[in-house]
């Protein structure tokens, strides 16, 4: 049959060519090609085909898929120096009718034998054998399960191989027996000593191993660390070559497909430790697959589903980024798809959108799989919204704390109260953000509203309100000195002044009056705005205390220039109006001692009561302003027949005209009407009557003399001022001190009798008309 039979020969080296010369000589009529896509081309004329392995454009498992795929029963011969078992075992899982390996000039006598029987048919057999070895090995890699792929190994044995028995032995843990078919089936036994020296050296052991302690005509194929395939021939004898080739061929892919089971398993192991890791991270997870640039969600943790509140199924193919992704950060994502896409990772600082709204997360993004078909990441998502709102609330403190600082330095300088309220307004406004404050001050038991925001009038907004009433909030603090928060007004005891405002702060401002402020939301206030609000109004209360003390001081420091200009006159007096009395009681001291006459002593006597005259002027005119105690309602009438009665007038006469009731210090009034009676009596030239009267609002004193030139009106009233040489020029001076201590206003003016007329009025209300 070699005659005629058409052969396309496949060689990958042209200069090594006998096997095709001696094919010719056999009688084949032989058509040689150079390379795989030649070969592929002529397929249509032959009979068979034989390849050689390596060749220019592909190899000869390659072209053997091909042929298959256009010639599916095209006898192939595969002719080739790679004789491994490998190589078997891919060929005949790729449909190869025969397989050849290359040993010398011999191979070739032996391939036109191959090609004879695949060409006429001859060896269906071997070629049915072929395919059952290709439909187990099919079936072996199909398989997971180690002890499945022993029973299917052991099933194909007695199948494909000239056996009589079959049986696997795996390590797991030391060498057992997992399958067998025939004799071998239920021996529970130690292994035989052959199987235990085949797995330890990894060497097969073939042919009759009866003498080394295995069963008649057994051989033993190691499969690789897994274990030993061992196959027994039928009768004493050994497995014939072609059965070993087989076996061997069989059990390379029994340790492949184990191999495959193996790995699959560290896989699937490795995959659901993974997926259970990423499904039990606390923290949001996706894993994504970089398309064109965008991460497209695979899968997504239950983490992530609470805190973003997507559904994984409803992102599942999607760019994540345009889910998550805060308008105007697109850029920055970008910048991170494209370090992932390099296998750089990222980890930091992000803002990203969920359902609920914007949260910070830290970012951890793994890339793996980079460089492959498609780079795939890893992104966690650490929320870390409350410590960053904790954060930036802490600066934003920082930043009202600086500023309040900046609004105490402001109330330093104000020049009075009411701008210090305005201040604080302003800052309740504009540092605190509070929607309305107002200041009310403490006036008398009532508290009286002072300062309110902007765009809101006081009169329209707030009255009066005393300290004592019930179930008012300003009214509460002012009295417990307590700050005071109200989170729902409608629902509390106190009466909103405007019925849209739902929450209230109350603070004290000291013994000074109270700052509140309102929002129309619920619990508005935060205890940081309590703390700022109380610091606030402490700044208010030193600033407020300040000016008062300041005030104090000046009012001190005029009170000391007061007294210093007294002690100046004072010392003016003594130096000037003593001096001529002490000079004349020391003359006439000295007279009297030479001469005896009494005249001189009694000269003496006049001088040292007009010394004392001058002193108790003196000491009265240092007490201006004193009063000995608080003014009462006196009867002018009553007070003015006292004070004649005291006074030595002479001829004079007192007149009293509708004297009204005043409140004054008895004892000083006294003083004023003796001091104004005595001017009158010893200055008042030709007066014959006294007149005390009253006024709209106060009193005069008045006589029917001389009168005063207008010019000397206002002099008079100084210490040391007299009409005569012998007075002491303090009575009138006494008497202003003693109005002004009064709160009352002294003028001088013509009487109606063209005398002196001495009038007292009251000074912003400081003297009242019972």
């Amino acid at each position: 049959m070699t005659q005629g039979t058409r052969v396309l020969y496949v060689r990958g080296d042209d200069s090594r060519s006998q096997p095709a010369r001696r094919l010719e000589r056999r009688g084949f009529d032989l058509r040689a090609v150079e390379d795989a896509a030649t070969a592929l081309d002529d397929l249509g004329w032959p009979d068979c085909v034989v390849s050689e392995y390596d060749l220019p454009d592909a190899d000869g498992i390659e072209l053997l898929r091909a042929a298959r795929e256009r010639a599916p029963d095209l006898p192939f011969v595969l002719f080739t120096d790679r004789g491994s078992e490998a190589v078997a075992s891919e060929a005949i899982a790729a449909g190869v009718t025969d397989y050849l390996p290359r040993t010398g000039g011999e191979s070739a006598e032996r391939l036109a034998d191959r090609i004879e029987r695949s060409a006429t048919g001859t060896d269906r057999r071997a070629d049915g054998r072929f395919r059952r070895l290709h439909d187990a090995t099919r079936e072996l890699m199909a398989e997971t399960d180690p002890e499945r792929i022993a029973e299917l190994t052991t099933v194909a044995a007695r199948e494909i191989v000239d056996a009589s028995d079959a049986a696997v032995y795996l390590d797991d843990d030391g060498l057992e027996l997992v399958a067998a078919t025939g004799p071998h089936e239920g021996r529970t036994e130690k292994p035989p000593a052959a199987v235990e020296r085949t797995h330890r050296t990894g060497d097969a052991s073939p042919g009759n191993a009866g003498r080394a302690g295995g069963t008649d005509g057994e051989t033993y194929l190691p499969l690789g660390d897994h274990g030993v395939f061992a196959v027994a021939a039928s009768g004493t004898d050994a497995l014939a070559p072609a059965e070993i080739r087989l076996a061997t061929i069989l059990a390379a892919n029994a340790e492949a497909a184990l191999d495959r089971a193996e790995n699959e398993t560290a896989l699937r192991r490795e995959r659901d430790d993974l997926a259970a890791l990423f499904e039990n991270i606390p923290d949001p997870a996706v894993e994504t697959t970089m398309q064109d640039g965008e991460p497209i969600v695979e899968r997504v943790n239950t983490a992530f589903e609470e805190v973003f509140g997507y559904d994984g199924e409803r992102l599942r193919g999607e760019n994540v980024d345009g889910y998550i992704v805060p308008e105007g950060q697109e850029t920055e994502a970008e910048g991170y798809n494209e370090r992932v896409e390099t296998g750089e990772g990222f980890y930091g600082e992000v803002r990203r959108r969920t359902t609920d709204g914007l949260r910070d997360f830290i970012l951890h993004v793994v890339a793996h799989d980079v460089g492959g078909t498609e780079t795939r990441g890893y992104a966690i998502y650490t929320d870390i919204t409350e410590q960053k709102q904790h954060q930036r609330e802490l600066e934003r403190q920082n930043r009202r704390i600086e500023a309040l600082h900046d609004v105490t330095k402001r109330m330093k300088a104000a020049p009075d109260r009411t701008t210090i309220y305005d201040i604080v307004i302003d800052a309740a406004e504009e540092i605190l953000a509070f929607d309305l404050s107002l200041i009310d001050e403490i006036e008398d038991g009532v508290l009286v509203p002072q300062a309110i925001s902007s765009g809101v009038s006081l009169s329209d907004y707030y009255e009066e309100t005393p300290i004592d009433r019930e179930n008012n909030l300003a009214a509460e603090t002012a009295r417990t000195g307590e700050t005071r928060v109200v989170d729902d007004l409608r629902a509390s005891r106190y009466a909103p002044a405007n019925f849209e405002y739902r929450s209230a702060l109350s603070v004290p401002l000291g013994d000074y009056g109270v700052l509140q402020a309102v929002a129309t939301e619920e619990a508005a206030f935060s205890t940081d705005d309590c703390r700022l609000a109380e610091l606030l109004a402490e700044h208010a209360v030193v600033a407020i205390d300040r000016q008062k003390r300041e005030r104090e001081l000046e009012e001190r420091a005029e009170e000391l220039a007061r007294q210093n200009e007294r002690l100046d006159r004072f010392a003016s007096v003594v130096s000037h109006d003593l001096r001529n009395p002490l000079s004349v009681a020391r003359g006439r001291l000295d007279l009297a001692r030479a001469t005896g006459d009494e005249d001189h002593y009694r000269a003496v006597e006049r001088a040292h009561e007009r010394m004392d005259e001058l002193v108790n002027g003196l000491l009265t005119l240092a007490r201006r302003g004193e009063l000995k105690s608080d003014p009462t309602p006196v009867e002018l009438r009553s007070a003015a027949e006292q004070a004649w009665r005291t006074v030595e007038t002479g001829d004079l006469e007192l007149a009293i005209e509708d004297a009204p009731t005043v409140r004054a210090d008895p004892e000083r009034l006294r003083q004023l009407l003796e001091n104004l009676f005595t001017n009158t009596a010893e200055h008042g030239d030709a007066a014959t009557t006294v007149t005390v009267g009253g006024l709209d609002d106060g009193f005069y004193v008045a006589d029917d003399g001389v009168g005063i030139p207008e010019t000397e009106r206002e002099a008079i009233l100084k210490s040391g001022h007299s009409g005569t040489d012998e007075g002491t020029g303090l009575g009138l001076a006494i008497v202003e001190t003693i109005a002004e201590a009064h709160d009352w206003t002294v003028s001088v003016v013509e009487s109606a009798d063209g005398g002196a007329r001495f009038e007292f009025r009251e000074d912003a209300g400081g003297t009242a008309d019972e």
